[in-house]
């Protein structure tokens, strides 16, 4: 006597192969999508921190904007601005013969939308004389 699959055994068995087969393709979609998100994240902060060394390791506060020589990313400009540095009492930002607490604010915006897609504060020491 021949022993063979019935009919509902194979329904059944393409049925949980048809399962896991969609299970594999949307865990598989779902990291694919998560890892290009994090690779945007990444390259967004790169740029800042480009951004941020470039304003950083300028005398004032109000240099010539990022030139493509540094920043060659197309689609991309930082715009950056200074402001008094936020949550300090004020003694300890206006004592005598101490520099400034200022704050460096540099916003990564994507021209085509003319979308804020990641910005940075970093608090930095005014020094110099143009108050």
């Amino acid at each position: 006597m021949r022993k063979s699959f019935t009919l509902i055994e194979v329904v059944v068995s393409l049925a949980i192969l048809g399962l896991s087969l969609v299970a594999l393709l949307t865990l598989s979609n779902n990291s694919q999508r998560r890892l290009m998100k994090a690779r945007d994240r990444w390259q967004h902060m790169h740029m800042l921190a480009q951004g941020a060394e470039y304003y950083m390791l300028q005398p004032t506060e109000d240099p010539p904007y990022i030139s493509t020589d540094f920043f060659d990313y197309p689609g991309y400009i930082i715009n950056f601005r200074y402001e008094d540095a936020q949550g300090l009492p004020d003694e300890l930002n206006q004592l005598e013969n101490q520099a400034p607490l200022r704050s460096l604010i540099l916003e990564l915006f994507r021209s085509q939308d003319n979308q804020v897609v990641e910005s940075l504060t970093i608090d930095r020491i005014k020094y110099g004389s143009d108050e």
